[in-house]
C-alpha cells in the first residue's frame, strides 16, 4: 500500500497583510489538502498580528511563527523550513497565489514518479493594480507533463532560453535539509540556486499548467536587490565561490554546460570576472557565452513579448 505524502506550505511574511487574506483562502482551499502552513511572520509592524490571529481561528492547519526581530527573507525562510513536517514543501510568497489544483496536479506527479526531487508549472504574472491582467509564462513548449533528467536540464537550458523556476513548485524536503537550505549570501538567488541543486542531480517532474500567480511589485525583495551593484557583487563572489571551489565535480560540470553562470551572472558577471585577474582565464571564455546568451534573450522577448530570461 502507497502511502499518501504530506505537504507543508511555507510561508514568509512581512508587511503584507492586505495581501494575506486571498493566499491563505488560495491555500485552505485546495483539491489535495495540505497537511500543514506554517507561516514566519518577520516581525511585522503593520499589524498583521491581529489578522493572523483571525485566520488562526478559522484555519486550524496555520501555524504562525514569530520574529522578536526582522531577520530578512532568507533566514526567515529557513525557520520555516525547518518548522515544517511534510514530506514535500511548498514555499509560498505571501503576495503571491496558489490556485486550487496547484497541490493535486503536483501530486500526480508524485505518485507516478516518487524519485522526483521537485515539481513545477507554468505560472501567470499580474501587476499589482486592478483590473489584473494575468500574463502565462510557458517554460517549456510542451502540452503533456513531462519527467525531466539532469542532462535533459543541460541540454534544454544549453539549446533554448529555458530556466528551472522555483515558482510554483513543491520540493522533498529532505533534499531541502540535504543541501542546507537557502544560502543566506545568494539573496535573492538562492531559490533559483537550490532548484538546480536538487534538477541536476535528481528527476524533477514539469506540469504545463498555470499552477499559480507571481504578482509583480515594484519593491518585491528580489526588484529591491537586481540593479543594486555592492548586492551583485556579494551574490556572484559567492556563486563562484560554490561552483568553482565547493561544489562536487559532477554538479559543477553540469552546471557549467547547461550556461548557469551566465543565467544566473549576465553583465553584472562579465564585470565582475573584469575586476578580478585570476578569473580572467575563465572571463574569456564566459564572456561571449554571457553575450551571445542575452542576444538570445533579446531576440526571443522581441518575438513573443514575454521575458522570462533572466
Amino acid at each position: 500500500m502507497i502511502t499518501r505524502p504530506t505537504v507543508s506550505f511555507v510561508m514568509t511574511f512581512y508587511n503584507h497583510a492586505q495581501y494575506i487574506g486571498e493566499n491563505l483562502e488560495l491555500i485552505f482551499s485546495q483539491t489535495w489538502p495540505c497537511d500543514e502552513c506554517i507561516l514566519v511572520d518577520d516581525a511585522s509592524t503593520d499589524g498583521s498580528e491581529r489578522v493572523l490571529q483571525e485566520y488562526q481561528k478559522r484555519y486550524p492547519k496555520l501555524k504562525v511563527i514569530r520574529n522578536e526581530k526582522n531577520l530578512g527573507t532568507c533566514l526567515t525562510a529557513n525557520r520555516a523550513f525547518r518548522e515544517a513536517k511534510g514530506d514535500w514543501i511548498a514555499p509560498v510568497a505571501s503576495d503571491d497565489l496558489r490556485f486550487p489544483g496547484f497541490i493535486e496536479a503536483c501530486m500526480v506527479g508524485v505518485m507516478q514518479h516518487p524519485e522526483i526531487g521537485y515539481c513545477f508549472g507554468d505560472y501567470y504574472t499580474f501587476e499589482d493594480h486592478e483590473p489584473r491582467q494575468y500574463k502565462r509564462v510557458h517554460l517549456l513548449p510542451s502540452t503533456h507533463a513531462q519527467l525531466l533528467m539532469p542532462d535533459q536540464i543541460v541540454d534544454l537550458s544549453r539549446r533554448t532560453n529555458f530556466r528551472l523556476s522555483s515558482f510554483a513548485a513543491i520540493f522533498r524536503r529532505d533534499l531541502i535539509e540535504k543541501f542546507g537550505f537557502y544560502n543566506v549570501h545568494l539573496q535573492s538567488l538562492t531559490d533559483h540556486y537550490q532548484c538546480y541543486q536538487i534538477a541536476l542531480r535528481y528527476p524533477v517532474y514539469y506540469i504545463p499548467q498555470a499552477l499559480g500567480a507571481f504578482r509583480l511589485v515594484p519593491q518585491s525583495y528580489s526588484a529591491r536587490l537586481r540593479f543594486r551593484y555592492h548586492n551583485r557583487m556579494a551574490i556572484l563572489a559567492t556563486l563562484t565561490s560554490l561552483i568553482w571551489k565547493k561544489e562536487d565535480h559532477h554538479f559543477r560540470k553540469a552546471f557549467q554546460r547547461a550556461g548557469c553562470m551566465e543565467q544566473f551572472g549576465g553583465y553584472f558577471l562579465l564585470l565582475f570576472l573584469a575586476l578580478r585577474p585570476w578569473y580572467w582565464p575563465r572571463l574569456i571564455i564566459l564572456g561571449p557565452k554571457i553575450l551571445y546568451r542575452k542576444f538570445k534573450c533579446w531576440r526571443l522577448n522581441r518575438k513573443t513579448d514575454q521575458a522570462i530570461c533572466s
